[in-house]
């Protein structure tokens, strides 16, 4: 196996990093959100502001309901919806209801300058939040990629900030909350449903005034010309919704900090969007703030983020098992690895040439972990290879012990990188692995279900020590989803 940075995980099919993929991911959001103002600007031309602020999140509402019932996904969990809540008053009330009343006024060029700084109030929210720890370096050049933008909207102003400015400025801090809380729950829900979730329940609250607002306002409504609606259109569809497809998954996986750097890049987008759609003037000043702010982005991607319980990394003595009952009839040569004392979790996973993935999103009406007090629980994982791919079979017909050995050792692989990510991003939490339960696919009369378990118990035992050693049941099933050889779940106690 090639060796790669155990802090770098590499994204299944695509041979991407993480980061890379979470990156690219963001910018087709940004390319999408780059056009809101240009779109908004030419729907309260003839729409009230009001209109199109609560019109949009309810016509995103319908889209996004027709998807979760296409999908057929289950109401999320209680745990979900403060989250939701912030989500849907960050980014489908307070930053379109603000911006729509600032565009009456503001050129859309303009107001995308000033949403510039959105990046350093995404990065400040997450740190507060205590999801991540931006080093000195990442905030530097935050800072100057906000001021520059902050200094090309006061140049374009005439030197003061306005009414419309301020309304800008709060619906900017109003997204950054939406952007952070979003991003945290499409870890675990995945961003399609934390976008819809958050529009369907907003949607009982915000159809009601919609209704009153069209009623007052039916004559101007009425007597609104294509280009306002096609702009009302643009806002509902790509805007509030499909943009957020990109935009929270790209957060979930390449982190919220560095992936909102992106963001940096938006008002640019809109700029050029503002000079096609609205005729507004592009002058060469534009793009010289265009390529600074890009140098800058391009610097902060480099500068180091780590998940904030990561910052100062606990270091402990372990002593490794080297082994579990009857694994001396089958040696696989999964465990041969000695390591020195003091040494993390990670430096083991990486003495180990093994590489955490993002948690895989839940294919059923269920979440990967949940956390009570201080145990979590971990859901069942199937048996996969390293690219994604399930391993299938029985074992006693199609499987070996030995193959099923290491398709549970990649079980545990998988297990924890769910579990680094139910810890904030910090194995070191981990005070114990408390229990698995093996759900193995064999034959009737095959009885070696514990040995086959070993592979996942071997190596978690290799990767937290004393810490790894834990209670568990093995079961042989006549089937398992998907026609898995093996699944596994785990609970474990954390700090």
């Amino acid at each position: 196996m090639r060796a790669v940075p155990v802090n770098v995980p590499r994204t299944a099919k695509t041979g991407l990093s993480d980061e890379t993929a979470g990156m690219l991911l963001g910018l087709v959001g940004v390319a999408i959100f780059g056009l809101t103002f240009p779109a908004t600007r030419l729907a309260v031309a003839d729409l009230p502001p009001e209109f199109v602020a609560l019109g949009r999140a309810v016509g995103a509402a319908l889209l996004a309901l027709a998807w979760l019932l296409w999908k057929r996904l289950p109401f999320p969990p209680r745990s979900a919806l403060l989250p939701l809540a912030l989500v849907s008053a960050g980014c489908i009330i307070g930053f379109p209801w603000l911006t729509s009343i600032a565009l009456q006024t503001l050129p859309a060029s303009h107001g995308a300058v000033l949403v510039g700084i959105l990046p350093l109030a995404t990065a400040a929210f997450s740190a507060w939040r205590g999801n991540e720890r931006p080093s000195p370096s990442f905030w530097v050049m935050a800072l100057a990629g906000s001021a520059l933008v902050i200094g090309f909207a006061l140049h374009q102003s005439g030197g003061s900030f306005h009414r419309a400015d301020l309304l800008m400025l709060a619906a900017v801090a109003l997204a950054a909350v939406g952007y952070t809380e979003g991003a945290r729950l499409s870890k675990t829900m995945g961003g399609p449903q934390v976008i819809s979730w958050a529009l369907v329940l907003s949607a009982p609250l915000l159809a009601p005034l919609l209704v009153a607002l069209s009623w007052q306002h039916a004559g101007v409504i009425a007597a609104a010309g294509v280009e306002a609606w096609l702009g009302f259109g643009y806002v509902a569809a790509f805007s509030m919704y499909i943009g957020f497809f990109f935009w929270y998954g790209g957060m979930a996986r390449g982190g919220i900090a560095r992936v909102g750097q992106v963001q940096l890049v938006q008002p640019f987008v809109t700029l050029a969007g503002a000079w096609l759609i609205l005729g507004e003037p592009l002058a060469r000043s534009n793009f010289l703030f265009a390529a600074a702010v890009i140098a800058v982005v391009a610097a902060g991607r480099q500068m180091q983020v780590k998940p904030a319980r990561q910052v100062a990394e606990t270091r402990i003595d372990v002593a490794i098992p080297m082994g579990m009952p009857g694994r001396a009839t089958y040696n696989t040569g999964l465990s041969t690895h000695k390591y020195e004392k003091s040494m993390s979790f990670y430096e083991k996973l990486k003495a180990l040439d093994i590489t955490l993935k993002a948690p895989a999103a839940p294919v059923a009406a269920y979440v990967m972990y949940v956390q009570t007090g201080n145990l979590v629980f971990l859901s069942g994982h199937l048996a996969r290879t390293a690219d994604g791919a399930v391993v299938v079979g029985q074992l006693g017909k199609d499987v070996t012990v030995e193959q099923g050995q290491k398709a549970t050792r990649q079980i545990a692989i998988d297990l924890i990188g769910t579990l680094q990510e139910a810890c904030g991003g910090d194995l070191n939490r981990v005070t114990r692995i408390v229990k698995l339960t093996s759900l193995v696919n064999s034959t009737p009369d095959f009885t070696d279900h514990h040995l086959v378990t070993n592979g996942a118990s071997s190596l978690l035992g290799d990767v937290f020590g004393d810490a790894g050693k834990h209670a568990r049941a093995a079961f042989g099933v006549a089937q398992i989803p998907l026609g898995a050889c093996a699944e596994i779940d785990m609970v474990v106690e954390i700090a």
